[in-house]
């Protein structure tokens, strides 16, 4: 027997009540949900963004510490976000990424990629980049730049050589969206290629 429902949820953290019965048995199951929804087009004025984190490279939600939902990683549409181009492709490790209980957000990674791009409206956000070296020891194996909205922010970044195979790294920066062209953040090879486990992207106000 299957039985459909519709049901309107609001952010935050829902409980579902569900109640089963037959002459022999009763069941019932409370699951709690985290809700959190985004607007359709990013820059929509009639619904206020205020933050998304993107698993980079995965198919599926993470869920951390401090209940912060990653979401899946997905190729840009206008009006929304995304990896840019059809280069690039997912990556995963089943290693243990040391000093973090976040493994799942480094264990995988989008290769290669040129850019990801959230067309959010104008406005000041803080923007965190989250990176691994999975694959190399040695230095400057894989080097590679990083600009957000054409500001060079990291002219030469090489995971091996200052954080050590398997270190979680996070950078972060303040920039602002103009003139409605939200946050393009680039990343240029030096060599090697160019790798990005996470994005987490905040609205200032």
């Amino acid at each position: 027997m299957k039985c459909l429902s519709e049901v309107m949820f609001i952010c935050g953290i829902a409980s579902l009540i569900f109640f089963s019965s037959t002459k022999q048995f009763k069941a019932t199951e409370m699951p709690r949900i985290r809700f959190t929804s985004y607007p359709q087009k990013l820059y929509d004025p009639s619904a206020v963004f205020k933050k998304l984190a993107v698993s980079v490279g995965s198919n599926a939600q993470f869920t951390d510490a401090s209940n912060t939902v990653w979401e899946a990683d997905k190729q840009y549409e206008a009006g929304s976000w995304g990896y840019v181009g059809n280069d690039s492709e997912e990556f995963s490790s089943s290693s243990n990424v040391l000093n973090t209980l976040e493994d799942p957000l480094y264990q995988t990674m989008r290769k290669g990629l040129s850019a990801y791009r959230f067309d959010v409206a104008d406005g000041d956000y803080e923007i965190e980049l989250r990176f691994v070296e999975t694959e190399f020891k040695e230095e400057n194996r894989r080097v590679f730049a990083v600009s957000i909205n054409g500001q060079l922010v990291i002219e030469r970044l090489d995971l091996a050589k200052e954080y050590k195979t398997m270190q979680p790294v996070t950078c972060a920066f303040r920039l602002s969206a103009k003139d409605g062209l939200g946050i393009n953040i680039e990343f240029a090879s030096v060599v090697g290629q160019p790798v990005l486990s996470g994005v987490h992207i905040r609205r200032r106000f």
